[in-house]
């Protein structure tokens, strides 16, 4: 007789509490996954709401009429005055700028535990469209217009930008995308201030003509009233006559130097790169 081989299986009652184990389980690891989901959605969430409110009503703060869904970024949770960005829902008008956003630094005041205790917005960026006349320079809105901030958050004074077409300054055209500052006068390691109080930089591979001379990239200082100051990191565009010599392109320049004031107030120094 043949001998049929034999069957082996787990019993019934066996096998049902092993899946309905294993079941249980991934039904348990399912759950724990999507409440760390929930959690983390509502941390998030409390987060955003905290952080980043979007105005429901217009409001104003520091100075700044900001119209309903600008979203904020507040440095401080639930202290709108603390924001140190916002984006407007449309153009609004911001200093001469048609302003699309503005972000602040803000500087954190602590105490002696290293628990804030304050802060103090110290400078504003506006961004916006178009083009704006500040301080009599001609402005690309599209890029941060910047200005420092008095203690209540109000405009102190415009700070810099970067220049729209049409600039004019010490008899000097200045190109598109020239950055411009203000400053306190350019100060050196030895504790000397200088008289400078704008400065200029000119966009990389850019030439102006200086006093006659093309110049490519040069770094410019002017005096308060915009006259020329200091010309530095200069270099010849094109071979160029001046004061009765040639010059090849390439050649260094720079205006009225510190270290040459006493004996060359005033003038130009141009040598050929060696």
């Amino acid at each position: 007789m043949a001998l049929k081989p034999a069957q082996t299986r787990l019993p019934t009652r066996w096998s049902k509490a092993f899946y309905t184990l294993i079941s249980c389980i991934s039904l348990w690891t399912l759950y724990q996954l999507l409440d760390f989901k929930w959690q983390m959605d509502a941390y998030k969430a409390q987060l955003q709401a905290e952080f980043e409110p979007t105005l429901q009503v217009a409001t104003h703060l520091d100075g700044i009429d900001m119209p309903a869904g600008t979203q904020l970024t507040l440095t401080i949770a639930n202290t709108p005055e603390s924001f140190r960005k916002a984006q407007f829902p449309f153009p609004i008008e911001i200093a001469n700028i048609s302003a699309t956003q503005i972000e602040r630094h803000i500087a954190i005041q602590t105490d002696a535990k290293h628990h804030t205790s304050g802060f103090q917005p110290e400078s504003m960026r506006i961004t916006g469209q178009g083009v704006t006349l500040q301080q009599g320079w001609r402005c690309d809105a599209s890029q941060p217009v910047e200005f420092d901030l008095q203690s209540d958050g109000g405009i102190a004074a415009f700070k810099r930008c970067t220049l729209a077409a049409g600039n004019h300054a010490a008899d000097i055209e200045l190109p598109k995308g020239t950055a411009v500052w203000r400053t306190t006068g350019n100060t050196y390691t030895d504790g000397f201030v200088d008289d400078d109080r704008w400065s200029l930089d000119i966009p990389a591979n850019e030439v102006v003509a200086i006093t006659g001379l093309p110049l490519q990239s040069p770094f410019i200082r002017l005096t308060e009233q915009r006259q020329l100051h200091e010309v530095s990191r200069a270099t010849l565009a094109q071979t160029a006559q001046f004061a009765g010599q040639s010059y090849p392109a390439g050649a260094q320049a720079s205006f009225n130097a510190r270290s040459e004031r006493a004996l060359r107030p005033l003038q130009w120094r141009i040598a050929a790169s060696p």
